[in-house]
């Protein structure tokens, strides 16, 4: 209805996506000396060193603040030295870097259980930053309420479950 928006000028989006780490790959492999830095992309899921010189990299571009939608709540596949490096990069920015934080809704005996799962305390700094990455989406698809509500809507979903209602947000 309103018709096109202009995108903001001060905001950017950094994707690590499929191509992404194909291309990655390609030129890593054609010269690892000199491609060096994208060690960390060479496996699935990436290092957290990727992670952290993203973050250096756009910090050190004045960037104000940076928000990872990644959880990170438990240790590195990779290492304890790949999470040192990565808490190193979030102390240095502690209160600029907002990382992940996700509600989950587990099966339980007793139930349907709504689970809040942090990022790892060792990635807690302070001053801190965690921000939800589950949106309730509506029918037309997209985001209309914060991620503040979801644990909400959730509750308010197995009640109408319940009672024999489909959720409709």
């Amino acid at each position: 209805m309103r018709g096109p928006i202009a995108p903001p000028k001060n905001i950017v989006i950094l994707a690590m996506d499929e191509d992404s780490f194909k291309q990655g790959t390609q030129f890593y492999q054609s010269d690892p000396q000199k491609y060096s830095y994208l060690e960390p992309l060479q496996t699935s899921p990436p290092k957290r060193a990727a992670y952290a010189t993203a973050i250096d990299r756009l910090m050190s571009a004045k960037a104000r603040s940076v928000s990872v939608d990644v959880v990170f709540d438990a240790p590195s596949g990779h290492g304890a030295k790949d999470d040192q490096q990565f808490q190193a990069v979030l102390k240095k920015y502690a209160g600029r870097v907002t990382l992940a934080a996700q509600y989950d809704v587990e099966q339980a005996p007793q139930g349907e259980q709504l689970e809040l799962i942090l990022p790892n305390s060792i990635f807690q700094t302070s001053p801190g930053s965690i921000g939800f990455i589950n949106y309730p989406i509506s029918p037309d698809g997209r985001f209309h309420l914060l991620g503040s509500q979801y644990p909400k809507l959730e509750v308010q979903n197995y009640r109408l479950k319940a009672q024999g209602y489909s959720p409709n947000w």
